[in-house]
């Protein structure tokens, strides 16, 4: 991935390509949303912006790749927390990368942390459709 670290949890341009959609235990939504993503789609293309989506990066993830910044041998990933809506627009629309702030700034063990990835994923925005009730 060539993109810089996240500092203070500000914004970072991430190529669109290099994010996993979605993780199954992670993100226990009951799916995507078409015309929420078709939605967002015009909005791209009329210059509307997006706030970031939330990201991590996991290791001792299965179907990971070997990545730079993982020891030899750990493979890994990059999971969407939250904005898979976005994220799907941005692909769809052509975009090459997405605005995105990382929750924690190293790579986290996925196996260790599935539970912790699935609680951070469930809190997000108040005003999203797709946000677990409290």
């Amino acid at each position: 991935m060539n993109s810089k670290r996240n500092i203070a949890n500000s914004p970072l341009l991430f190529p669109v390509s290099d994010l996993l959609t979605r993780d199954h235990f992670i993100y226990p939504r009951a799916g995507k949303s078409d015309k929420t993503i078709s939605a967002y789609v015009e909005a791209l293309a009329i210059g509307a912006q997006f706030p970031p989506i939330k990201i991590q990066r996991v290791f001792n993830y299965a179907g990971g790749s070997e990545t730079t910044d993982l020891p030899a041998g750990r493979h890994g990933a990059t999971v969407i927390l939250d904005g898979i809506h976005h994220w799907h627009a941005f692909k769809e629309k052509g975009n090459k990368k997405i605005a995105a702030v990382e929750w924690k700034d190293k790579p986290l063990d996925y196996e260790k942390n599935k539970v912790a990835l699935l609680l951070e994923s469930a809190e997000c925005p108040v005003d999203s459709p797709f946000c677990l009730s409290p």
